[in-house]
């Protein structure tokens, strides 16, 4: 038989060995919650940098594909003004110079916009968008008839920013690729949902095998939608127009 102080002995080592288990096992499930929030930052900042190269490329080829040819033909016609042979017919060189000009600036301000937009840090995203419908039907390339069903809901403002560049991005990819045509855009909340549709009546396209876009509007949308943590689905086909869901959880607004 063992004695009370042999027993009192043996209930503290079997106390201090389970103490050490569990401290074991919390130290192991600390280390672990750490790696994983560590592999999802990184692969987050992966994301967005991958996103801000993307939008970078996108920014490189708008204003080589727009401005360039601008300041050629501008260059051009101050060339011409050496070579007039009378005062008439520099007189009209300079103006149309002057009118090229003032279309690079009317271009270089539209570009600005697109970059950044202030009133994305004073309104609601139902505001943001509406002014963004405004414009790009004044502007007569597409035209676009929003619906917002989301009851002035308050959101984060990094995801306001992602919601309103992927809703420009989809105007941006009708008009470049659809001609003019008709969109329907619509803004809804459900319980658990935030849902934006996004559907035109453009020229459509085939969508490449396995979803491999290489072009850097789409990739741009994609990128967004995963830091938002929600679905994309996509649906197009040449001559049928192009039709886009996605599905944001609330408790991504809630963070």
């Amino acid at each position: 038989m063992y004695t009370y102080e042999t027993k009192i002995y043996i209930i503290l080592l079997i106390a201090a060995i389970l103490l050490a288990f569990i401290l074991l096992l919390f130290i192991l499930t600390i280390n672990r919650h750490k790696k994983q929030w560590r592999e999802l930052f990184l692969e987050k900042m992966a994301i967005q940098v991958k996103t801000q190269e993307q939008e970078r490329k996108l920014l490189a080829a708008n204003l080589h594909d727009d401005l360039s040819p601008l300041l050629v033909f501008a260059n051009m016609q101050l060339d011409m003004l050496s070579m007039a042979e009378c005062l008439s017919e520099a007189q009209d060189n300079l103006q149309m110079a002057k009118a090229t000009l003032n279309k690079m600036i009317t271009r270089v301000r539209q570009k600005n916009m697109q970059l950044w937009n202030p009133l994305l840090d004073r309104n609601s995203l139902s505001d943001s968008v509406t002014a963004l419908v405004r414009e790009l039907n004044n502007q007569g390339c597409i035209q676009i008839v929003f619906v917002n069903a989301t009851e002035n809901l308050s959101i984060p403002s990094i995801a306001h920013v992602h919601l309103y560049r992927i809703i420009q991005e989809l105007s941006n990819n009708t008009i470049k690729h659809a001609g003019m045509a008709l969109v329907h855009l619509v803004l809804r909340k459900t319980e658990s949902q935030h849902l934006l549709s996004y559907r035109d009546d453009g020229k459509g396209f085939q969508l490449p095998a396995g979803n491999e876009f290489k072009g850097t509007g789409i990739l741009s949308i994609c990128n967004r939608v995963s830091l938002l943590k929600g679905e994309l689905f996509m649906e197009t086909e040449p001559g049928q127009g192009f039709y886009v869901r996605i599905r944001i959880p609330l408790s991504t607004f809630n963070l």
